[in-house]
Order: structure tokens, then C-alpha cells, then sequence
């Protein structure tokens, strides 16, 4: 259900993505919220009316992606729960969902609109919490960011909090926008307060921003629980996303034969998801979360860069050339290092398959 892993990729990223936005950003990451919205909604414009195809090269960006992604909120959920000593409890988290959806396994919708739920009634009373009584605010140094430019780095991180259309289904425009709206809207009154609360020198201080405002306080405690049963509920909808475009790869034959061969019970290649989840653990184990996110978003950009030219510039629509415009600028808005690791990722998948054909 895509509004499903929607709803729960974004519970999830709040508790991240603020962290490198803010630092990018300061104080106009508003204006960046902004910028992701629109661009989400150009995105949606391009895909309307028509079912959304993703080509190989595509669907292995959007895998990276969301590898990366998941690193990322695991090591995120960690740090909100561990502080410095996260990554042995990110890998856990990582190692478990993937074997989770080895056998098969899934929640119902009831239980998991139960786990989302409680995030929201954590964080209410966290909230509560730090408004009766306020964390004592750490000395830091100000913060340098990168004024309204730095806004175009926080757009693109802060795309992982809206909806985006899927391969495979079609896309109704109207619901779309709308989705598009609340999701916006939610997390500028988010933003809002913890700019207001805290301010961007604090949610730039910590890869765990919505701990860091808490730090000190009796709600740091119910941020941590909160996170891990966010992430953990982000992690199982991508894996499933996963398993999806991992079935699609290998009924298209894009998958090489020593990973491609199907688990009897679920009918996904199971090697590759083996492969998928060393990734992300080996991508934990060496990177900090703010890097992962920005490689997720990058590999994410390019994978809608790809998908929007895959007939050619001159057989694109206008709306659909417009987005794969938005989606170059943002990318290149990213850090250099990242734009650059995301080109080589894609020039890669594309040399790859031009040695299968």
C-alpha cells in the first residue's frame, strides 16, 4: 500500500532529517519544506493519469535508495535510544527486519495503525513534557549556514517526508496533491516548533535532532521509544518495497543468476535481499546518518532523473521534463561528494547492463 510506506517512511524521518536541513539551512528551512513541495508536486503533475514505470536502471537506484534510507533511520532509532555507542543496535535492527521478511513476514494494518498511534501519543506527551519542563539549553557555537541557498540542500533531504508516486500503480492527481498538502503541512508545524523551541543550532548539533531538543529532560526517554518503533516500521515497508522491485527485476531477467534465485515461500530472490541488507549494515558501520540520507535522497533524485527521460527528452512531456529539471537542481544542491557517488552509481548500473545485453 503506498500511502501506507508513505505515512510510515516520514514517522519515521522526523527524527532525522531535520539534523542536516537545519545545518544546511538555519533558519530557512522552511523555505526548503517549501521548495521539497513543490518539486514533490511537480512530480506528481508529470506522473497523473498514467501508470508509473520504473526501467531497470531505475529500479536499482530506488533500491540503493532505500538501502541507504534504512541505514540511516536504523542508526538514527539507535542513537535516540544509545547516543555514541548506536551502531551494534542499528545492525541488530537491520539484520532482524531483514529476516523478518525472509520468512515472509508482515504486520496487518491494524497493528501497525496501533504502532503509529502510540509514535504520535509518545511524542504528544514529549512535547508536553518539555514545555512543563524545559530541557537546560547546551552552549553552542552559532551556527554558519548556508542562508536561503543552503535551502536548496534542505529541499532535497527534506523530500524523504512526502509522497512520491510508485512504479507500477497509477496516480490519481487530486489525492495525490492532497497527500502531498497534509504532508507538508504537518511537518512545517513541526519545524516550526522545534525551530521555535530550540532553535536550528540544536537540531544541527545531533544526527538524533528530536532527542537533542529533549536532552536533559524526563522526555528523552518516550523520543527513543518512539524512534525505534517508527524505524522499525519504516524499515519493514521498504523491505517490502524491496521485495517488490526485486520480483519485477528478476521476471524482467535484470537480476544475475547467482542472486536470483527465489524463496519458495515468498517468491522473492533471496540472495538479493541477503545482499540488499549487508549494504546497509556495511553502509552503518561506516558512515554517520547524516551521509547516508543524503546518498538515499541522491540515488532517489537520479532514479526520478532516469525514469522521467527513459523515452528521451524530445518524447517527454513538459511536466515530466520540468521534474527531471527540479530533480538535477536539487541533486546538485546535495554535497559534491554525494552528487558525484550517486552519478558514478548510475554510470555503473548502466555499464552493467550494457555488458548483460
Amino acid at each position: 500500500m503506498p500511502q501506507r510506506s508513505d505515512a510510515t517512511l516520514a514517522l519515521a524521518a522526523v527524527f532525522l532529517v531535520w539534523s542536516p536541513a537545519a545545518a544546511a539551512a538555519g533558519w530557512w528551512l522552511l523555505l526548503g519544506l517549501a521548495v521539497a513541495a513543490a518539486a514533490a508536486a511537480l512530480s506528481a503533475v508529470a506522473d497523473a493519469g498514467r501508470t508509473v514505470h520504473d526501467g531497470p536502471s531505475s529500479e536499482w537506484l530506488g533500491i540503493v535508495g532505500r538501502a541507504f534510507a534504512s541505514a540511516a533511520l536504523a542508526l538514527t532509532a539507535a542513537q535516540s535510544v544509545l547516543g555514541g555507542a548506536a551502531r551494534p543496535l542499528a545492525v541488530l535492527l537491520l539484520v532482524a527486519v531483514a529476516l523478518f521478511g525472509l520468512r515472509g513476514g508482515r504486520l496487518p494494518v491494524r497493528p501497525v495503525l496501533l504502532l503509529v498511534g502510540a509514535v504520535v501519543v509518545l511524542l504528544a506527551a514529549a512535547a508536553v513534557l518539555v514545555l512543563v519542563s524545559p530541557p537546560d539549553p547546551a552552549p553552542l557555537d552559532p551556527l554558519r549556514d548556508g542562508g536561503p541557498l543552503g535551502a536548496g540542500t534542505a529541499a532535497a533531504l527534506l523530500l524523504i517526508l512526502l509522497p512520491t508516486s510508485r512504479s507500477g500503480a497509477v496516480t490519481a492527481l487530486h489525492p495525490a496533491l492532497l497527500r502531498i498538502g497534509i504532508a507538508t503541512a504537518a511537518a512545517a508545524a513541526l519545524g516550526t516548533g522545534l525551530l521555535l523551541a530550540a532553535g536550528p543550532e540544536v537540531l544541527a548539533s545531533s544526527e538524533a535532532p528530536l532527542s537533542a531538543v529533549t536532552l536533559g529532560s524526563p522526555a528523552s526517554g518516550l523520543v527513543g521509544a518512539a524512534a525505534v518503533i517508527a524505524v522499525l516500521l519504516a524499515l519493514l515497508d521498504l523491505g517490502r518495497r524491496d521485495a517488490r522491485a526485486l520480483v519485477r527485476l528478476a521476471d524482467a531477467g535484470e537480476i544475475p543468476a547467482v542472486l536470483a534465485a527465489r524463496n519458495r515461500r515468498t517468491g522473492v530472490p533471496a540472495a538479493a535481499q541477503l545482499v540488499l541488507c549487508l549494504v546497509a549494515v556495511l553502509a552503518v558501520v561506516i558512515l554517520d546518518a547524516d551521509a547516508l540520507l543524503a546518498f538515499a535522497v541522491a540515488a532517489l533524485l537520479v532514479a526520478t532523473i532516469v525514469r522521467r527521460l527513459d523515452h528521451g527528452a524530445a518524447g517527454a512531456s513538459g511536466p515530466a521534463l520540468a521534474s527531471a529539471a527540479v530533480s538535477l537542481l536539487l541533486l546538485l544542491a546535495l554535497p559534491a561528494a554525494t552528487a558525484a557517488a550517486a552519478a558514478v552509481l548510475l554510470a555503473a548500473l548502466l555499464i552493467a547492463r550494457a555488458f548483460r545485453t
